[in-house]
C-alpha cells in the first residue's frame, strides 16, 4: 500500500540510535534500538503480518513521536500504521487516524489518493453513508487538491479507484434506501464506464436494476433490459442479473404486460448455464486477486476482487438452494402466453416441462396447466392423455388433494370428446372415491348428465335425486339436479311427471332461479306432449311475451306452430313459423320452412307448396337440406302429374322446355 522512503527512515534510524543511547541512562538490555524496532515491524508488514507490524508500528510512534529527533520518522511510519489496520478490516479504529494522515500537508500525492478512497472505504464500513458519499463523490468527482500533481503511474492508478469510486456513491444511495437516487445515478453513469470499464458498467446495471424493481419502476427496468442485452457477456455477476430480470418478468406478468414479460424472460439462461458463467466469473477474479495482492499500488484492487469475489460466492450459495429454478422460469413463460390466449405455446412449453425436468411441485404445477391448457383448445385427446400422465407421476398415492381435480377434468374433457359412457364413469369414481371433495357435488351431477346422453333417462334421473341427498350444502348443483330431474322424465316421455317437476321447480326457485325459462318453456312442451293443445298455445304465447328474442323463443315458434297446427289454425301456424328468425337460429328457420311446406302438402296447396320450396333451393343452394326441398319438388309434380316441370329449373313453369 504505502511505501514511505525506506533508505530515508533507516538512515534516520541509525542516527538516532546513537543519540538516543547517550540520553538513557537506564536503557533495558532487550529493548529494541529504533532501527531494530523499524526492521522487525517492516518485516512483519512485508510478510503480511499485519497484526505485529500494526503493533511494532505504534509502539515506534507512541515511544519516539514525541521525541523531537524521530518526529519525523514517527510521521512517515503513520501511513504504514494506517495500511496494516486496514489490512485486518479495522475500519472504525483506523478512520480518526487515517484522517488525521490526510491532512499531513506533507503527504505525498500518491499517498493521499490512496488514503482519500480508504477514507471513503471506512466510512462505509462504519455505515455513515452520508460522510462516504461525499468522499467518494469528492474522489470520482477530482475535487481533491493534489490530483493535479498525481504523475503518470500515479493517474493510472487514481483512474481505477475513480471507477471504483463511482460505484461506491451509487451504493451509498442505496445502503439509505434511495432507489431513485441510485437508479438515477447509475443511469448517468453505464454509458461512460463502458468505455473505460465494462465489467465496471455491468456491475453499475446490475446494481441499477435491482434500484429500479426496488422502486416499482418496471418500465424502466425492461428498457434497462433491453439496452443490455447487447451487452450481457459483461456481466459477470450472472446469478444477480438473472435472477432480478426473473423478477422483472413476474411483476410485468402481474402487471398484464404478457408480451414484455416474456421477452425477458426468455433471455434467462438455464440454471446450469447460469451456475458455469457466474463460477467461471468467481475463477477470473480469484486469479485477478492473487495479481493485485503482489502488486504494488493495486491494493484498491484487492480490496474491490475480494468484495466482488464474496458477494459472487454468496449469490452462488443462495442460488443454489433455489428450488426448481429452471421450472418456474419456464412455468412463468408458459403462463404469459396462456394469457394471451396462445394455449398451444403454452401447452407445448408445459408439456416439455413434464418429460425434460425432474418430477417437482413446479413441475407438477404445470402438469396440471397442460390439461387445462388442451382443453382451451379442444384438444380432448390430449388433455385426456395429460391427465393420465399427472395421475400416473403424481397421483399414484391417491391422497394428493388435486387428484380429484385432475380426474374432474379428465372426465369433462372425455365428455367433450362426445365419450359419455367413458366420461360417466370417471365423474363417478370422484365423488364415489372423495366424496368430501368441492367437487363431488358436480361429479354426481354430470354423471346424471352423461346417462342422459346414453339414453339412460331413468338411471339419470336415480343420479339426479341423489345430488340433494348426498350434498344439500351444493345449493347450485342441487338447483340444477331438480330443473335436469324434469329434463330426464321429459326426455323420457313422461311428460305428466316432467311438467310437474318443473312447475315444482318454479315454485321452489320462483322467477329467479338459474332454470327458470327453460322450466317454463319445458311446461308448455309438455303440455303439447299431453296434446293439450289448447293449453300449450296460451302457455308458449306468455313465454315468448316473456323471452323475445332469445333461442328458446326461435324453438317455442315451432312448437308454437306446431300446436296451432293440430288445432287447425293453419294460417295462424304459418305465421308462427315465418316468425323464426335465421339470424338467431339458422337450423330452426330451415325446419320451420320444412314445417310450413307439410302444411301446404296436408292441405293440398300444391303450387304454393311448390313456389315455397323453389325459393328454399334457390336462397339457399348450400343448405344441408336442399336435397329434401328438391325431393318435395318432385314429389308435387308426381302428386300433380307434371313430372316432366321438374326437369326445369325452379319458378319456371308453362311453355316448352328449352334444349341445349
Amino acid at each position: 500500500m504505502l511505501k514511505p522512503t525506506t533508505s530515508f527512515i533507516l538512515l534516520l534510524l541509525w542516527w538516532l540510535s546513537f543519540a538516543l543511547s547517550h540520553q538513557a541512562t537506564a536503557q533495558d538490555a532487550t529493548e529494541l534500538t529504533p532501527t531494530e524496532l523499524f526492521n522487525v515491524a517492516r518485516t512483519a508488514f512485508d510478510s503480511g503480518d499485519w497484526a505485529k507490524a500494526e503493533t511494532l508500528f505504534a509502539k515506534f510512534i507512541d515511544t519516539y513521536g514525541a521525541v523531537a529527533e524521530t518526529a519525523e520518522a514517527a510521521r512517515r511510519l503513520k501511513p504504514l500504521l494506517v495500511s496494516a489496520k486496514l489490512r485486518q478490516k479495522k475500519y472504525a479504529e483506523t478512520l480518526p487516524l487515517l484522517e488525521e494522515v490526510l491532512k499531513d500537508p506533507q503527504l505525498d500525492p500518491g499517498s493521499s489518493d490512496e488514503l482519500a478512497f480508504w477514507k471513503g472505504i471506512c466510512q462505509f464500513q462504519v455505515q455513515d453513508f452520508d460522510a462516504a458519499q461525499k468522499a467518494f463523490g469528492e474522489f470520482y468527482g477530482e475535487k481533491l487538491p493534489y490530483v493535479l500533481r498525481l504523475n503518470d503511474a500515479q493517474r493510472h492508478v487514481h483512474a481505477g479507484r475513480r471507477t471504483e469510486s463511482v460505484l461506491l456513491y451509487g451504493m451509498c444511495f442505496l445502503m439509505k434506501d434511495d432507489f431513485k437516487g441510485a437508479a438515477s445515478f447509475y443511469g448517468r453513469q453505464i454509458a461512460s464506464l463502458r468505455q473505460v470499464n465494462r465489467e465496471a458498467a455491468g456491475r453499475a446495471t446490475v446494481l441499477r436494476l435491482h434500484a429500479l424493481l426496488e422502486c416499482n419502476d418496471r418500465a424502466e427496468a425492461l428498457v434497462l433490459v433491453k439496452e443490455t442485452a447487447a451487452h450481457v457477456q459483461d456481466i459477470t455477476q450472472a446469478v444477480a442479473y438473472q435472477v432480478l430480470c426473473l423478477q422483472l418478468g413476474a411483476g410485468l406478468l402481474e402487471d398484464g404486460q404478457f408480451y414484455e414479460s416474456i421477452y425477458v424472460l426468455q433471455r434467462i439462461g438455464s440454471r446450469e448455464k447460469i451456475l458455469s458463467s457466474q463460477k467461471a466469473s468467481q475463477a477470473l477474479f480469484t486469479s485477478r486477486l492473487e495479481i493485485a495482492r503482489k502488486t504494488p499500488g493495486q491494493e484498491y484492487l484487492a480490496f474491490q476482487y475480494e468484495s466482488l469475489i464474496t458477494r459472487i460466492q454468496r449469490e452462488l450459495d443462495q442460488f443454489e438452494k433455489m428450488e426448481s429454478f429452471d421450472a418456474a422460469l419456464r412455468l412463468r413463460v408458459a403462463t404469459g402466453y396462456r394469457e394471451l390466449g396462445r394455449y398451444r405455446e403454452c401447452a407445448l412449453i408445459l408439456e416439455e416441462m413434464l418429460h425434460g425436468l425432474p418430477q417437482d411441485e413446479v413441475v407438477k404445477k404445470a402438469s396440471l396447466s397442460l390439461v387445462q391448457c388442451w382443453m382451451e383448445i379442444n384438444r380432448w385427446d390430449k388433455a385426456v392423455a395429460a391427465a393420465d400422465e399427472w395421475l400416473e407421476k403424481f397421483g399414484s398415492a391417491g391422497s394428493d388433494p388435486e387428484v380429484p381435480v385432475v380426474m374432474h377434468l379428465k372426465a369433462v374433457a372425455l365428455h367433450a370428446g362426445l365419450k359419455a359412457n367413458d366420461a360417466e364413469l370417471v365423474f363417478a369414481t370422484v365423488h364415489q372415491k372423495h366424496p368430501q371433495h368441492a367437487l363431488a357435488p358436480q361429479c354426481l351431477f354430470m354423471e346424471g348428465i352423461c346417462l342422459l346422453e346414453q339414453d339412460l333417462n331413468r338411471e339419470a334421473l336415480d343420479a339426479f335425486a341423489e345430488v340433494p341427498k348426498r350434498f344439500p350444502a351444493a345449493t347450485a348443483v342441487v338447483e340444477d339436479a331438480w330443473y335436469w330431474g324434469g329434463m330426464s322424465l321429459s326426455l323420457d316421455k313422461q311428460h305428466a311427471a316432467a311438467r310437474s317437476r318443473m312447475e315444482d321447480y318454479l315454485k321452489r326457485y320462483t322467477e329467479k332461479g338459474a332454470h327458470a325459462a327453460e322450466a317454463r318453456f319445458r311446461i308448455a312442451f309438455s303440455s303439447f306432449g299431453l296434446s293439450e293443445h289448447a293449453r300449450a298455445i296460451n302457455e308458449l304465447g306468455a313465454f315468448l311475451k316473456r323471452e323475445p328474442g332469445t333461442l328458446m323463443a326461435e324453438e317455442a315458434k315451432l312448437l308454437l306452430g306446431d300446436a296451432l297446427g293440430a288445432e287447425g289454425r293453419i294460417d295462424e301456424a304459418l305465421r308462427a313459423y315465418a316468425e323464426v328468425n335465421p339470424k338467431l337460429n339458422a337450423r330452426f328457420a330451415e325446419e320451420a320452412v320444412f314445417r310450413t311446406g307439410n302444411i301446404y302438402k296436408l292441405a293440398e296447396r300444391f303450387d304454393e307448396m311448390q313456389d315455397h320450396f323453389s325459393v328454399f333451393v334457390r336462397n339457399h343452394p348450400r343448405s344441408a337440406r336442399v336435397a329434401e326441398a328438391v325431393y318435395w319438388l318432385s314429389w308435387i309434380h308426381d302428386t300433380t302429374g307434371h313430372r316432366e316441370e321438374h326437369a326445369r329449373p325452379p319458378g319456371t313453369r308453362g311453355g316448352p322446355r328449352q334444349r341445349p
